[in-house]
């Protein structure tokens, strides 16, 4: 009996030592996609601010309408986002483009 109490004992240290590394491992994992995730984020909305801001201000020169203003964003805005490989759907697209737009006001 000690001598399976001495075995389960000198066992045990590296049995936890090894599940405390792999729960750490997966918290920074885990930690690692959701701060490449936000930054991935935050470049979009920059991206799309910075082409409504754009299209603004050459519509000012081309007296363009809301609806060519808006198609000119989102051309501007998913040609710069394919660049920097950053997926973006239509849907998504559009709804950062009218949060801009509202910004601007």
């Amino acid at each position: 009996m000690n001598e399976f109490l001495a075995m389960i004992l000198s066992n045990l240290i590296p049995i936890l030592g090894t599940g405390i590394a792999a729960i750490l491992s997966y918290i920074g994992i885990c930690l690692k996609n959701l701060i490449e995730n936000t930054m991935k984020q935050k470049e979009k909305e920059k991206i799309v601010t910075s082409t409504v801001h754009y299209v603004e201000q050459i519509s000012k020169n081309a007296n363009l309408s809301s609806a060519e203003k808006f198609l000119e964003a989102k051309e501007k805005a998913s040609s710069w986002l394919r660049e920097k490989n950053l997926k973006v759907s239509d849907t998504e697209l559009d709804i950062m483009i009218e949060c801009a737009v509202k910004n601007l006001e």
